[in-house]
């Protein structure tokens, strides 16, 4: 079972980008807090520099795209499950964001985390024992 550190390498550097293969509960999250981690510590900063709050979250999102989507694509991988729900997932926030500014598709705001919602509860499912059609297990 992989640690921090090297789970951490392994998401964020390693296979930013990979979105084939697998990747194990324990490896996703820790990614996951480091990320949150990250999260947290940058709006401490952006509350005491309130002049570079939305350019150093909206930046930390850029970068962490890729990464985040591959790893959750890989997790799902090792449910069993494709990675085009991750997609579909991005497309529902982007339709759901768009829809939500006008005040009778105010419903629509609340669309996007219950799809990343569901996405990170599969996430929490064990993956399967044994290789499946998206590679080894992890």
């Amino acid at each position: 079972m992989p640690g921090f550190r090297e789970s951490v390498r392994s998401c964020a550097y390693e296979k930013y980008s990979q979105f084939s293969g697998r990747t194990g509960r324990a490896e996703f999250w820790w990614f996951i807090l480091a990320l949150f981690l990250i999260n947290c510590t940058l709006i401490v900063i952006g509350i005491i520099l309130p002049f570079i709050q939305t350019s150093i979250l909206g930046g930390f999102t850029l970068v962490i795209l890729s990464p985040f989507a591959a790893a959750l694509t890989r997790r799902l991988h090792d449910v069993g499950l494709s990675g085009k729900w991750v997609a579909a997932a991005f497309i529902i926030a982007v339709i759901a964001g768009t829809a939500g500014t006008y005040s009778t598709l105010y419903w629509a705001k609340f669309v996007t985390p219950a799809a990343f919602g569901l996405l990170f509860l599969i996430s929490l499912f064990p993956g399967s024992k044994a290789e499946n059609t998206y590679g080894p297990v992890p």
